[in-house]
């Protein structure tokens, strides 16, 4: 569902200014950060780790929660493209 309405976000904004374009971007940009956060969170007891170390993990993971996401919305559409109702 946090996805759906980034699509949304982005049109009304692109009534405003061109600049608005900008705006689903980054929401995109800060979820991904926020979701590498709470990862980085929830295993900082098996990972401890200092300010800097954290960054660097974050550097890594938020590409990788995004080709994650990336071919889950992949996969679906696929799914719901080839998917043959009654089989």
């Amino acid at each position: 569902m946090e996805y759906s309405s980034l699509p949304l976000k982005g049109k009304r904004v692109l009534f405003i200014s061109y600049n608005g374009m900008l705006v689903p971007l980054v929401l995109w940009l800060l979820m991904l950060g926020a979701r590498a956060t709470v990862a980085i969170w929830r295993n900082r007891a098996c990972y401890p780790a200092g300010l800097f170390e954290n960054a660097v993990r974050m550097l890594v993971l938020i590409p990788i929660i995004a080709t994650l996401d990336a071919a889950t919305i992949i996969g679906t559409l696929q799914w719901a493209l080839k998917d043959k109702p009654g089989l």
